[in-house]
């Protein structure tokens, strides 16, 4: 059952296949982190994240100690993650993960971890170049790959009523993040940029509950959001004298 459910998230791209497969995944993960009496069972799902963060990010949150808990490299070595459609289950598949753990007062520090490994991996300079992997068990992408998987993994957790939330720390370097990947070479990272930038829009000032774009109920102070984001002050006054410098 483990390998239909990972196989699904890791091949699929059809949008539907892969949002219904996360949500059965999800159930079936909490059987197993419920599962006290067998040790190496309760501990699949933190180590199925650690292997697929590994081969995205270079980082190793877990150490993985079972046969199973390799599972998704045995499609992750065969399989291209996609691209395209938002890179299709990944991002449900870390979702779920995290959500789970999350309920089963599992998580402890774990989502800090992951986040950090993403906004490194999404940082990297060099998109056009391979990046050269610490990791030995590791899927061939490049570092343009990385980074918009990453990103999309990003914004997946940032719209989610469960793990949104608790990235308050971490909003000002994914708004960052989603700012930078606005100037990227690339059209992929450009779209996963706006679409990052889309989900913290609502994650900070909420959803738009009228159709009027400049409703009292989504707005900020900019004395208040800038005390909530210092760092965005500077960013964001490098960027403007930088744009006004080539319009000269």
């Amino acid at each position: 059952m483990a390998d239909f459910f990972i196989s699904q998230l890791i091949r699929s791209r059809h949008p539907g296949a892969f949002e219904l497969t996360a949500t059965g995944f999800q159930s079936f993960c909490e059987i197993l982190l419920k599962a006290k009496d067998f040790e190496d069972v309760s501990q699949w799902p933190e180590q199925w994240l650690s292997v697929v963060l590994a081969d995205l990010t270079d980082s190793t949150i877990l150490e993985v100690t079972t046969s199973t808990g390799w599972l998704p490299w045995k499609y992750l070595q065969h399989a291209t993650l996609c691209a395209t459609r938002r890179s299709a289950g990944l991002p449900f598949f870390v979702q779920a993960l995290l959500v789970v753990l999350h309920k089963t007062d599992r998580m402890g520090d774990l989502l800090n971890r992951v986040v950090n490994a993403l906004l490194v991996e999404v940082n990297r300079g060099a998109e056009a170049t391979t990046v050269p992997s610490a990791c030995k068990e590791q899927a061939d992408l490049t570092a343009a790959e990385r980074r918009l998987h990453s990103m999309n993994v990003l914004k997946t957790l940032v719209r989610d009523a469960t793990i949104g939330p608790l990235m308050t720390i971490h909003l000002e370097s994914i708004l960052i993040c989603a700012f930078q990947g606005l100037d990227s070479n690339y059209w992929m990272i450009r779209n996963a940029g706006l679409m990052l930038f889309s989900a913290m829009m609502e994650r900070i000032f909420g959803v738009n509950r009228t159709r009027d774009c400049e409703s009292k109920k989504n707005r900020m102070a900019a004395s208040v959001f800038f005390t909530k984001f210092p760092g965005l002050r500077g960013f964001l006054l490098k960027a403007l004298e930088e744009s006004i410098n080539e319009l000269k």
